[in-house]
């Protein structure tokens, strides 16, 4: 009896090889498994659903043409492989566009925090923005990523590039910040 996710996993995997190949129904299956997750990534980056939509396609746009050099490994590791494109691909807007960074992108993330975690006590969207402000660009992606999209640790490194030791050490400080900046704990070091 074969595991459900395995199961899916091979499936995948079956359409990435026909892809990297060339094959143009095995990527337009791709983009039908991978384009809502691309998309929901892209939407908390950018605030906007038409861009999001914009940056969505220009990132499968990016993949189609790179996939016959791709070589495939795992799902996972073709996961992180299109979560980097988005994430240059949002990059590569924002410096084209050098809009000022909103932060109003983590406010409807930290909504799916559970009850144990120190963010759900962050009431007031001014004091999340004022805390927001005093983390690096990859601690707030971090957090993003983590209480936005309920990524994986391992799921965060793989897309970052990072260690997920690394990942973690992100996160903790970028919580230590926050904890100092709304006055509830030591200043971060």
């Amino acid at each position: 009896m074969n595991d459900p996710l395995e199961q899916s996993n091979n499936r995948i995997d079956e359409i990435i090889q026909k892809a990297a190949s060339l094959d143009s129904d095995a990527f337009g299956e791709l983009y039908r498994e991978f384009a809502p997750r691309i998309h929901r990534f892209v939407s908390y980056r950018v605030r906007n659903h038409d861009l999001a939509d914009d940056i969505t396609n220009q990132v499968f746009m990016k993949s189609l043409k790179a996939i016959g050099k791709y070589e495939h490994r795992s799902v996972p590791e073709f996961n992180a492989w299109l979560f980097r494109i988005a994430r240059n691909t949002i990059s590569d807007h924002w410096r084209r566009s050098r809009p000022s960074v909103s932060l109003e992108t983590l406010k409807g993330s930290f909504e799916l925090v559970d009850d144990n975690d120190e963010l759900d006590r962050i009431a007031n969207r001014e004091q999340l923005s004022k805390a927001m402000k005093q983390l690096t660009p990859d601690q707030a992606e971090v957090l993003s990523m983590r209480f936005g999209l309920g990524m994986t640790h391992r799921e965060i490194a793989n897309i970052l590039n990072k260690q997920e030791p690394a990942v973690r050490a992100l996160q903790f400080r970028a919580l230590t910040t926050l904890r100092a900046v709304l006055g509830e704990g030591e200043s971060p070091a």
